[in-house]
């Protein structure tokens, strides 16, 4: 054939070895053959041997056959524009190709701004850090992938993620991804911890009432919905009776124990409290 064509584009890692092998080349006689780092000529071919410019001397070398050109050692540096120019006794052919040289991805890891949040309170940032070039971030939580959205933002070309007014469905665990064209890592996932309540504060009593006869024994158990588990005390009419504890043991009740009972369920993380409905107990005689 009558033309020459290179590669159109080339991706190759850091430290690694580069060949451009020409697609085709002319075929007929060749007088000279040159090639060209951003219009800059460093390796020549004339009848009588190859000229190397320097720095290359020691890292370009060509094969005479194919005129494939080999770069040792890949910097960054090298990537850029390349040119292979063939004469002939007639023609003058061109060929371009587009060199790009990757930093792999490396030391993936994620770090939160807190990992100890409160519900709704809380907003956290979670930065994604890595080395490498031309680095493309994307997000997983409980591995589906993560996206922003009015409560969760990307910021950083997508290397950090930032949610506010966390809810208990925020805990994660989050885990980043990070590739670019030569590689691909991914971080460690974190969970977070989101503390909320108390809510939904209800009492049971045990045996069910309300009407007791004296000289019963009644047991009253509180639960909530809590992150960490809620702290109880208990109030009769409004007052607080000084017990503490989930459940409220009352034995051998007389009649001036009747009342509204609550309890008062404490978070000391989220400094919240929250109180139950009342339960009424009625004791008859005594």
């Amino acid at each position: 054939g009558q033309q020459l064509l290179l590669p159109e584009r080339m991706d190759i890692k850091v430290g690694e070895n580069l060949v451009i092998t020409p697609i085709s080349i002319p075929d007929s006689l060749r007088l000279l053959a040159k090639w060209y780092y951003h219009g800059t000529i460093f390796l020549t071919e004339i009848p009588s041997g190859i000229i190397i410019q320097p720095p290359y001397t020691d890292r370009a070398s060509l094969n005479t056959n194919t005129l494939a050109l080999t770069l040792k050692s890949l910097t960054q540096s090298d990537s850029g524009q390349y040119a292979l120019e063939v004469f002939t006794v007639t023609e003058t052919f061109r060929g371009v190709t587009s060199v790009q040289v990757f930093v792999p991805v490396a030391n993936v890891k994620l770090l939160p701004s807190q990992t100890e949040l409160v519900e709704i309170n809380s907003t956290v940032s979670l930065r994604c850090s890595a080395s490498g070039s031309f680095l493309t971030f994307v997000w997983l939580n409980k591995s589906s992938e993560g996206t922003a959205g009015d409560r969760v933002q990307l910021t950083d070309s997508n290397s950090s993620l930032t949610i506010t007014n966390v809810t208990r469905g925020d805990r994660g665990p989050y885990h980043c991804k990070v590739s670019n064209t030569v590689s691909k890592g991914a971080s460690s996932p974190i969970n977070l911890t989101i503390h909320y309540g108390p809510e939904n504060v209800t009492v049971k009593a045990d045996p069910v009432g309300p009407i007791y006869r004296a000289w019963s024994n009644v047991i009253l158990t509180c639960s909530a919905e809590s992150s960490p588990a809620a702290e109880f005390q208990w109030a009769v009419n409004g007052s607080a009776l000084g017990q503490i504890g989930q459940e409220l043991k009352m034995k051998n009740i007389q009649s001036n124990q009747s009342g509204n009972y609550t309890c008062i369920a404490y978070n000391r993380k989220t400094l919240r409290y929250s109180t139950s409905q009342p339960i009424s107990i009625i004791v008859l005689g005594g």
